[in-house]
């Protein structure tokens, strides 16, 4: 609260505690900007992906905002469909930029729901491995290809 910003935190060690999977989609619906932490938790250089750099922006109904990362920019366009920021004064900053801006915020969010849908969904991920293993033609895939033989119980 310092820099006049409210902020509720949720996971494991925070006072409100971890959320289940339907709630935090209710609480990504009802905010205005999903604040992401990049970094591995014993390095503030050192970043990663996340599952949640997908999650948030695939609600659409509010502005994904997290750490630089440059594997990001492999997976979405930065300032159009997420955004990022590379320090405390920059996160403050953006923060105050999309809360202020309805337009821009809301913008930010549907091209972030729209990338999402396009090309970050399970089936773009098993598909990516399954031809990276070679175990699928690239670009050869159908839906009933990639779903393979039902399971045996």
């Amino acid at each position: 609260m310092k820099a006049g910003i409210s902020v509720a935190v949720f996971g494991a060690g925070w006072p409100s505690g971890t959320l289940s999977d339907r709630d935090m989609v209710k609480l990504f619906n009802r905010s205005r900007v999903n604040l992401g932490l990049g970094d591995m938790h014993y390095s503030r250089t050192l970043t990663n992906l996340k599952g949640r750099d997908f999650e948030a922006p695939s609600v659409g109904r509010s502005a994904y905002l997290t750490a630089f990362n440059s594997d990001l920019v492999d997976c979405f366009t930065i300032g159009r469909e997420i955004c990022c920021y590379r320090g405390i004064d920059e996160m403050i900053e953006m923060i105050r930029r999309l809360l202020a801006d309805d337009g821009y915020r809301s913008s930010v969010a549907h091209a972030g729901r729209q990338r999402c849908i396009a090309e970050h969904t399970w089936l773009d991920r098993y598909r990516q491995l399954l031809t990276g293993l070679g175990l699928l033609l690239e670009g050869g895939a159908t839906d009933d290809a990639v779903a393979g033989p039902p399971c045996e119980r």
